[in-house]
């Protein structure tokens, strides 16, 4: 029993060890690059008339919620207050 629960406890380490070297490198991509992907999505949904359909405006919501968390987080981390 203590064999298999070692195991899982090595393997879940290790995938949380990958994770948040990965996420160190990805963490740039949730602040403005995301708003800046709601607002354009916004636009080209307008151009295209897409703007009735629910699935798309809240995506694009999603997005640029997102995006504006994001960047208030990075911003607080990197501050020194």
């Amino acid at each position: 029993m203590w064999r298999v629960f070692s195991h899982f406890y090595t393997v879940f380490s290790i995938f949380a060890e990958k994770f948040v070297l990965k996420m160190k490198i990805v963490h740039r991509l949730f602040g403005l690059p995301l708003v800046y992907l709601g607002v354009a999505l916004l636009c080209v949904g307008y151009a295209f008339g897409w703007t009735n359909w629910n699935v798309f405006l809240i995506a694009s919501w999603l997005l640029i919620v997102l995006g504006i968390v994001g960047y208030v987080v990075s911003a607080k981390r990197r501050s020194k207050y």
